[in-house]
């Protein structure tokens, strides 16, 4: 899903001839408190005599914050460059008045409110990515739901009269990148995702979205209802076929024990060798002629059953209708809310405890849910184990070995996690 990240930092950096002169001016006046010990400090003096003022009044203070500059290759530090200095704002107009500052380094109050427009237009789209790149829950089925919210929201800056024209202009042109980039959200599904341009960049999206959205239980409520119906159906029975690929596959791997294995032919009891006291024994010539002839009688039998047994061991009109079935009653039943409360804390709730509750009723589905829903709709997980990585084998542990390098990774980014899986529900999921 990497597409949907550079999309998504696309909009962090919003390109515009207004956008472009503030936001320059933005970060001249950033560069004035990071290249100076003096400015920071400065910037720091008035913070805290704020907090001294608060306590004395028995207001809780705020914390002393710096500024934040933004960079090209971070997704969305743009956004976060702009809501620090609104944070910031009094306390640049306090060193204006004291003449530490000058005021053309500091936005107008045209700029300003300027900021808050473009602050409002990209925060659901700051949102969603933090949204997608959690590693604790299952993301890639958020993907098109946000998406497609995001997609609102812009038509709607694009349409209002409520903004400045500059920051419309810019909700425009987003509009038309998210357009160029995803196509028609209500009509989502694609056989072969086109690809094209000197990256070959994916355009549209990819099927495994759109199927661990529907795999998903927290979005069960939405049935599908913003996508047009002759997509639900595509999706349907895009996703019926995987289950009958996966059914197929699975019966393959497990045709001894699911007991799918029929001879086409009767075939008959192989011959059993007689046993031979030693008081009938003639001579061991005789004995060892015997068994030769028994042993040619058993390897005729396995030519015969082997010639016998079916070439196709798999019933597929069964395994078609079992999976239809299935699948017809997966669509209509109830789901789970997408967040619970936790110690008073909204927490993101957990799809595969619901699938480790309904795998009986629902084998076929789960399995490709464990396989769809595992999917990471961002890069940033990995980057985060990279970086792990790079902390835990640092100059003062390069003796480190690779397997205790991994395991503490391991336990690094699992601490916390609650284990979803029994070792029978493994054994299932593996068989």
């Amino acid at each position: 899903m990497r597409f949907v990240f550079q999309y998504l930092g696309f909009a962090m950096h919003p390109e515009g001839d207004d956008e472009t002169e503030l936001l320059k001016q933005c970060r001249g006046l950033v560069g004035l408190f990071t290249g100076s010990t003096q400015m920071a400090e400065e910037l720091h003096d008035v913070q805290e005599a704020k907090q001294f003022s608060d306590k004395k009044q028995g207001m809780r203070p705020k914390e002393i914050l710096k500024v934040i500059q933004d960079v090209v290759t971070r997704w969305w530090s743009t956004y976060r460059m702009i809501c620090r200095l609104l944070i910031l704002r009094q306390f640049f107009a306090m060193l204006v008045r004291d003449g530490k500052l000058a005021a053309a380094d500091v936005p107008s109050r045209e700029g300003w409110k300027t900021l808050e427009e473009l602050k409002f237009l990209l925060e659901p789209l700051a949102k969603a990515q933090v949204l997608l790149e959690g590693q604790t829950y299952a993301t890639l089925s958020f993907v098109h739901p946000m998406l497609m919210k995001i997609h609102l929201n812009l038509e709607l800056s694009s349409v209002a009269n409520v903004f400045n024209p500059s920051v419309t202009e810019c909700a425009e042109r987003m509009v038309a990148k998210f357009e160029q980039r995803f196509g028609d959200l209500s009509a989502p599904f694609q056989d072969k995702v086109p690809r094209s341009g000197p990256n070959t960049r994916q355009f549209g999206l990819n099927k495994a979205v759109l199927f661990a959205y529907v795999l998903d239980p927290r979005h069960k409520h939405l049935e599908l209802s913003h996508i047009k119906p002759s997509h639900q159906a595509k999706i349907s029975d895009g996703l019926l076929k995987k289950m009958v690929e996966n059914e197929k596959t699975f019966r393959k791997k497990n045709a001894a024990l699911l007991d799918v294995v029929q001879s086409a032919a009767p075939v008959a009891s192989p011959p059993r060798k007689k046993r031979r006291s030693g008081a009938d024994d003639d001579s061991d010539e005789d004995d060892n002629d015997a068994e030769d002839d028994d042993d040619a009688r058993f390897a005729a039998y396995n030519r015969a059953a082997a010639k016998s047994a079916p070439q196709n061991t798999l019933d597929e009109l069964k395994i078609q209708q079992t999976c239809e079935r299935e699948l017809a009653l997966y669509l209509p039943c109830a789901g789970i809310r997408k967040k619970i409360m936790v110690n008073g804390k909204p927490v993101h709730n957990d799809p595969f405890a619901w699938w480790k509750g309904s795998c009986g009723e629902f084998p076929i589905l789960w399995r490709l849910a464990q396989v769809y829903l595992a999917i990471p709709a961002t890069s940033a997980p990995s980057e985060r184990a990279f970086s792990h990585a790079g902390n835990t084998v640092s100059a003062d542990r390069s003796r480190l070995g690779d397997e205790l390098v991994t395991d503490i990774i391991m336990v690094k980014l699992n601490h916390g996690v609650e284990e979803c899986f029994d070792s029978t529900s493994m054994v299932y999921a593996k068989a």
